[in-house]
């Protein structure tokens, strides 16, 4: 694995940047600064993590879980975090909406009419690029999305979590709202398919703002291969008011990319051609939204 290090200052708020030192190794996770403004849970969504599920994987769930299910037989799927090699987003559990065949997963919150809504989530597929459509409707619909608002439609692969955000306002006189992921496509059996993790119902007040670009600062090579780079970046200076949820590290030229939870301070962008001169960018997302790319870091040459 090429292992550059890219100290990346993501700036969420205005401060003064500070100089950032290339790391060469593991770097440590500092705490994040909390600006002014504040994105806070909303609605009363349960279980946004499926952490808290029946002992069999594929079963009809209890009252507890806070899902339902378009699934004829009732049925849904979790998995326990590294099951199959898969770890999960965010907690111990997470969701396979493909169970026994491809269906909608859906929950109903109290909402305030003309509020706006921050919706986040994770995806992955399973077996190759997955696709999940999510919607927001008037409470009551049992997971049907006829006339529904589409908030988006989001396809992944099976070597690492999409995390993603959208915005919904309510509209008046709706004072419960359903959140609806349809399993839109998938790869192989209408039983295997499409991950779905770490959901986030949120209202963003104050100050709260996309992030602004992290810094990139020249990379160090500490170790290679010929495909491969590691990029390592530091803690934001501060949050903007909402928690750093995610990074996207883009090499250029090709676009290969790597994403990253908001915990992390790494990850491996793969598929690099061998003797291509590279340079990375960082993008830091939050509640609000992703920040403009960084400037590039120094060029880094795959032997």
């Amino acid at each position: 694995m090429s292992s550059l290090a890219i100290a990346a200052a993501a700036f969420l708020a205005p401060v003064s940047a500070a100089s950032a030192a290339v790391s060469t190794g593991t770097m440590s996770h500092h705490s994040v600064a909390h600006a002014v403004g504040s994105c806070t849970a909303t609605g009363g969504l349960v279980n946004g993590s499926f952490d808290i599920a029946n002992s069999s994987s594929i079963a009809v769930p209890s009252a507890a879980f806070g899902w339902q299910t378009t699934a004829t037989d009732g049925k849904v799927e979790t998995w326990n975090s590294g099951q199959s090699g898969v770890a999960a987003y965010d907690g111990t559990r997470f969701l396979e909406m493909n169970a026994n065949m491809a269906a909608n997963i859906y929950q109903d919150i109290t909402t305030t009419p003309g509020q706006t809504l921050t919706i986040s989530f994770a995806h992955r597929g399973r077996s190759g690029v997955d696709t999940v459509k999510v919607f927001a409707t008037s409470g009551g619909k049992s997971g049907n999305v006829n006339n529904a608002t589409l908030l988006g439609t989001y396809a992944d692969g099976n070597t690492a979590w999409g995390a993603y955000k959208m915005s919904y306002t309510v509209p008046a006189r709706q004072t419960s709202t359903e959140l609806v992921f349809q399993s839109y496509a998938w790869v192989g059996s209408a039983s295997y398919g499409n991950f779905l993790d770490a959901v986030q119902v949120q209202t963003c007040t104050g100050s709260a703002t996309a992030p602004v670009a992290p810094t990139a600062v020249p990379a160090s090579l500490t170790a290679n291969t010929t495909t491969s780079a590691s990029v390592t970046w530091q803690d934001p200076t501060t949050d903007g008011g909402s928690a750093i949820t995610g990074y996207t590290v883009t090499a250029t030229p090709g676009g290969a990319t790597c994403t990253a939870d908001g915990s992390a301070n790494s990850c491996t962008v793969t598929g690099l051609a061998t003797g291509t001169t590279y340079t990375f960018s960082v993008v830091a997302t939050n509640a609000i939204g992703n920040s403009t790319a960084s400037s590039a870091s120094a060029n880094f040459t795959t032997p």
